[in-house]
């Protein structure tokens, strides 16, 4: 089966942030009392078989994501659209244009 990574349940336990206290007190002492809280997810192998994961909760947050790509994607496109229609305009209004004003529109 598909197996899922710890890196980053491991990762919140090292980067957690540490009372002063704390930081005062040896390593060994240190050790000696998160083993009792059991921070990190080393030593401890969770086995995944047999735990069911349904997929309509994966399915739903890849469909979302994808709906937020769509979206992002079409305001840039209008933002595009927009400089391109202001880059016209200034090319417009630049003094000493030759052609005539009826021409003039298109830029």
């Amino acid at each position: 089966g598909h197996k899922r990574s710890t890196k980053k349940r491991k990762r919140s336990a090292k980067k957690r942030k540490r009372s002063a206290k704390e930081r005062k007190r040896s390593t060994k002492e240190r050790k000696r009392s998160a083993k009792g809280r059991k921070r990190s997810a080393k030593g401890r192998k969770r086995s995944v078989k047999g735990r069911k994961r349904s997929v309509k909760g994966r399915k739903r947050r890849q469909k979302d994501k994808a709906k937020g790509r769509k979206k992002k994607a079409k305001g840039r496109k209008k933002k595009a659209k927009g400089r391109r229609k202001k880059a016209k305009e200034r090319k417009r209004s630049v003094k000493g244009c030759k052609r005539s004003a009826k021409k003039c529109r298109g830029a």
